[in-house]
């Protein structure tokens, strides 16, 4: 007797779901199998790899436009963050306690048929192994764009959650513009420029959909904007005309690290902040990434 197609988007039994909270079951999370119970209307696994405030989010939405199940986790090479069910304000004010230590090696594979996850994952042999199922997606951005957009994120989370980095928040107290992002830069700026240096490997693999957040945003024009989009459907075996639609719609959607508009750069960039990014390795990086 056939299976309905709507039984058929259930995950056996036997792949137990992740409990929520799972923080503390240590080596406890080897009996479960998967993130959610959900499968995707399309046969791909994907995963979405970024620069910070790249269009990690909105190219999330689209993939679930686009017939995906979000995961809702956020993946890194030692432990992920467990947003599923949070709302936008609990990412936010409780994002210390949504980790969980468990290893990339075990995570990718509880992504089942039709899900995908995202994470700002470093290039690596290793990596690159674990992955090679996925249909992966790069977001790549102009470093002094990106950072101006993450400094105005961080300073939403910091605010959130005044428990967050007591060490290194006290740049969010200096007025809002170049002052705060120089302050910002002086913290984070290096740090933020080596890791993104460290994704900018996945763009060499020819297996990889690069996409700048400029042309997902229609700054090139609309021909390149549906390019974006029919690469990225087309590598999960949708169609171009749906992928196109996705991408509009995803642009209508709020999302965990939109910040209420685009960010203007010229209110925060300075002579002092493009020295500190030339002193951190801005330039290089910017020239391997394409910019």
């Amino acid at each position: 007797m056939p299976v309905s197609p709507w039984i058929s988007r259930w995950i056996p039994d036997r792949l137990r779901v992740l409990p929520i909270n799972a923080g503390s079951l240590g080596d406890g999370y080897q009996e479960y199998r998967s993130f959610k119970s959900k499968l995707g209307k399309v046969s791909n696994r994907a995963i979405v790899i970024s620069i910070p405030k790249a269009g990690t989010y909105l190219v999330a939405k689209m993939l679930e436009n686009l017939g995906l199940v979000d995961l809702e986790v956020h993946l890194w090479e030692t432990g992920f963050s467990d947003y599923r069910g949070r709302s936008i304000v609990e990412k936010l004010e409780k994002a210390r306690e949504l980790t969980c230590n468990i290893p990339l090696s075990y995570t990718t594979g509880m992504i089942q048929r039709g899900q995908f996850a995202v994470g700002h994952l470093a290039f690596d042999v290793q990596t690159e192994m674990l992955v090679q199922p996925f249909a992966k997606i790069l977001c790549i951005r102009e470093l002094r764009s990106a950072l101006c957009s993450y400094m105005r994120f961080e300073q939403r989370r910091l605010v959130a959650d005044p428990h967050r980095s007591p060490t290194s928040r006290k740049w969010i107290e200096k007025p809002n513009g170049p002052e705060r992002m120089l302050a910002f830069l002086e913290v984070h700026g290096a740090n933020y420029i080596a890791m993104a240096e460290r994704i900018a490997g996945w763009a060499a693999s020819s297996d990889v959909v690069t996409v700048r957040f400029e042309e997902l945003l229609g700054d090139q024009g609309p021909v390149v904007q549906q390019e974006v989009a029919r690469r990225i459907s087309e590598s999960l075996g949708v169609t171009a005309d749906v992928g196109a639609r996705s991408l509009r719609d995803a642009l209508n959607t709020t999302t965990l690290t939109y910040s209420g508009n685009r960010t203007d750069i010229t209110k925060y960039w300075t002579p002092a902040a493009e020295r500190r990014f030339e002193a951190a390795g801005g330039h290089n990086v910017s020239e391997l990434l394409g910019y």
